[in-house]
């Protein structure tokens, strides 16, 4: 039997009629997102006793309810989103494991949004007998928003505990999709509602199974290895995780369709040297013997620009420069050597101005700048390079030429003095697909006398005589 159950309950009551339950019940009941069984259980258990009765849909026999739901309740609130909450989860952001999942909408927001338009429209749709009760239920809501406006109508969805478990067991695990990327050398892992997960990398795309994900499978893969706060934030969300037995992995959370989604990149176990990237010695020499001024590293998203920035703050390190990074976020860790490392992360660690005024009074020799917002870390970076020291910027562009415009694009304020003079070298990478693998092909240059001229001169596009080496006339 399949019964969605209404209750009024403030949601400060409800916190109160908890504390009753186990400490670590009510710690696990009180956070948002997917909840155990044991909390599912218990904060069911204090709505049927502390919450006023609303009434009760019986929906024993209906099949494909959830459509006609999400249509009726749209219609009477005269929004898809709010029917979305109502249904899947809503205010109070609880979403049972177990037994029981939770949506639930203030009666405020109920009121502003049925009106007699709208109601009109609910019914004239209404096909069956719970669909009735379903806008009588939003209906009365909105009447009794007038005395108690923060209260909520909470709804409770009842499912068959054993088909859930085993449902539940059958489940991909994310250590077991992590695996999979290890294991077939895959770049990334996406994981997108209505798509089976799916590995790309040099090899193109492999799914993982023919199930498509559901919204609640999407939620349940990533939830537990990231900080639930993170979850609930809109918008793009970056973040890394690091397990012992499968290196780290960049998490990037993107909502699609009105549902999350979520990327997780293979970063390697440990920051490779130059020599095992590929580099070439005759990139390597003049590049390490740089001693202040800005260097880009450019390249298109997924090159390997964050790899190789990591590695020459290794290699910096080694040599016994003391060297800091500003990230977003971290990705591997520094060993210090005979110089000291230091990294921090945007945000979390130090936010833009605290890390640079820090960086200032430190005795720093390199200072690198791997962010997400391009135009703040070319900023922090030329000021760091106008300090005297060597920096380092992850930059995203197409080609060489396209990132020294956008770089002097972006210091037009300073009319391009502080890149024409701080300007150091510019290295453009691409990951390449051979025999099954990616390799890299790294374009390299110094700033030439007429590259620093043009530059000043705030000519634009780059002319084809502003690469080092290259004839003139």
């Amino acid at each position: 039997m399949s019964l969605l159950h209404a209750r009024f309950l403030e949601p400060e009551s409800l916190r109160e009629q908890l504390r009753a339950v186990p400490p670590q019940v009510l710690r696990s009941s009180l956070d948002t997102g997917t909840l155990p069984d044991d909390a599912a259980s218990a904060l069911a258990g204090v709505i049927f006793r502390a919450g006023e009765p609303g009434g009760v849909l019986d929906l024993e026999g209906a099949t494909d309810w959830e459509p006609r739901f999400h249509l009726i309740a749209s219609l009477a609130l005269g929004d898809d989103a709010l029917a979305t909450q109502l249904l899947e989860g809503g205010w109070l952001d609880r979403r049972g494991a177990g037994a029981f999942s939770f949506g639930s909408l203030p009666l405020r927001v109920i009121a502003r949004q049925v009106t007699q338009t709208t109601l009109r429209a609910a019914r004239e749709a209404v096909q069956v007998g719970w669909e009735s009760e379903l806008v009588n239920m939003l209906e009365s809501g909105g009447l009794r928003a007038a005395r108690a406006p923060e209260e909520h109508l909470v709804l409770l969805r009842k499912h068959a505990h054993s088909s859930l478990q085993q449902s539940r067991a059958e489940a991909p695990q994310i250590s077991t999709l992590l695996k999979e990327v290890r294991a077939h050398g895959a770049t990334d892992l996406t994981l997108t509602v209505g798509l089976p997960p799916t590995l790309h990398g040099a090899f193109g795309s492999k799914a993982l199974g023919d199930s498509p994900l559901t919204p609640e499978e999407v939620f349940d893969l990533v939830s537990p290895v990231l900080p639930s706060a993170l979850l609930t934030v809109r918008g793009p969300v970056v973040h890394s995780v690091a397990s012992t037995e499968l290196g780290r992995f960049r998490v990037t959370i993107t909502t699609e369709r009105t549902h999350r989604a979520a990327t997780f990149r293979a970063l390697p176990a440990a920051i490779p040297t130059l020599d095992e990237l590929g580099l070439s010695p005759l990139v390597q020499a003049p590049l390490l013997g740089l001693e202040r001024g800005l260097v880009l590293l450019s390249g298109e998203p997924g090159s390997g620009r964050s790899t190789l920035f990591s590695a020459l703050l290794q290699r910096f390190a080694q040599e016994g420069r003391h060297v800091a990074s500003l990230e977003e976020p971290l990705g591997l860790p520094l060993t210090p050597g005979p110089g000291a490392a230091r990294q921090s992360i945007l945000g979390t660690d130090a936010d833009a101005v605290d890390f640079a005024r820090a960086t200032r009074l430190q005795p720093l020799d390199v200072v690198g700048f791997d962010l997400v917002e391009d135009a703040l870390g070319l900023e922090l970076a030329l000021e760091a390079a106008m300090d005297g020291r060597l920096a380092l910027c992850v930059f995203r562009a197409p080609n060489v030429a396209a990132a020294v415009h956008r770089a002097s694009v972006l210091d037009e304020r300073h009319h391009r003095r502080r890149v024409a003079d701080g300007l150091a070298a510019f290295v453009y990478q691409r990951l390449i697909p051979l025999e099954g693998k990616h390799v890299l092909e790294v374009d390299f240059h110094l700033p030439s006398v007429a590259l620093r001229r043009h530059l000043r001169a705030q000519e634009t596009p780059p002319p084809p005589i502003v690469f080092e080496g290259e004839p003139v006339g």
